[in-house]
């Protein structure tokens, strides 16, 4: 009697799901569908998103292109501006004979100017090429000392060419104060049996040593310059005091005004006094065959 009920449920169930196969069938399909919806779904979506922001994309590209950095307005932006040229004067020293003088500064922050060549122009004739050098928003002066010349020269330019530029790294712009640690006091003008003599002192306050430094002198009277020398002095030594004197074949007004400018490259290794070796030739100012 049990196995006889137990092959009743089990035809049962059999008759259940064969009258009912079609429905089961059905219900397959469906849950195949929604599981295949289930799995296409992000795919289907980001497709779209895709084709819908596809010209934004390319719009987007495009303006990354034409947005980019235009490099050669940033190398010229980032290039050393040219020595601007102040102010050109001469001097009358003797009946025949002039100092020539030129006001030059570097405009640049970061860019020393290691060489130059130049030249002062008269009358439309360069003569006696040189060549200097200048310090990062320096301004100095240019000489050309004892021109001779038959007739006052009319006009009197400054012809510059030919530059070495050395941009200044981080670790070395400190230098560029090194100028201001000398210290120049008691300047006095003197005239001594008509002859020019200007005295100063100078205190080298920085951390360094020099072979050579450099001085240009120039005398104004109100805002005429009426004078300018130039003086070298040797083996300065950090923490010296030096007493400077320069002289004048020539009787001079008092001026009422002195400048006095040091005279050193920086940036010149060859200048500083690290060894016992003496170096020549640091002072510049050579004439040069054009």
């Amino acid at each position: 009697m049990l196995a006889e009920q137990n092959n009743q449920w089990y035809y049962k169930i059999a008759y259940f799901f064969i009258n009912n196969q079609v429905v089961f069938k059905r219900m397959i399909v469906v849950l195949l569908i929604l599981f295949n919806i289930f799995l296409w779904w992000p795919a289907s979506v980001g497709l779209v998103k895709y084709l819908t922001n596809t010209s934004n994309y390319n719009q987007n590209l495009v303006n990354l292109v034409e947005n980019s950095v235009n490099w050669a307005a940033y190398h010229n932006y980032q290039k050393p501006l040219f020595l601007k040229v102040l102010e050109v004067d001469k001097i009358k020293v003797d009946s025949n004979k002039y100092d020539l003088v030129a006001k030059i500064k570097n405009p640049n922050t970061n860019w020393s100017c290691q060489k130059f060549r130049y030249a002062f122009v008269v009358d439309g004739f360069a003569i006696d090429w040189q060549t200097g050098f200048i310090l990062p928003q320096q301004d100095k002066y240019l000489f050309k000392f004892s021109y001779n010349s038959r007739t006052t020269p009319n006009k009197v330019d400054l012809k510059i060419e030919t530059t070495n530029w050395n941009r200044i790294k981080k670790i070395d712009q400190d230098r560029i104060f090194i100028l201001k640690d000398f210290d120049i006091a008691n300047e006095e003008f003197k005239l001594e049996n008509d002859l020019a003599q200007v005295k100063f002192k100078a205190d080298n306050q920085s951390h360094f040593s020099f072979w050579q430094v450099g001085w240009q002198i120039a005398l104004y009277r109100s805002e005429q310059l009426i004078g300018v020398n130039y003086v070298t002095t040797h083996n300065f030594m950090s923490g010296q005091e030096r007493q400077i004197s320069v002289v004048w074949d020539t009787n001079l007004a008092t001026p009422s005004r002195i400048k006095i400018i040091p005279d050193i490259d920086i940036f010149d290794k060859n200048n500083y006094i690290l060894n016992t070796t003496n170096p020549v030739n640091l002072i510049r100012g050579v004439k040069i065959k054009k």
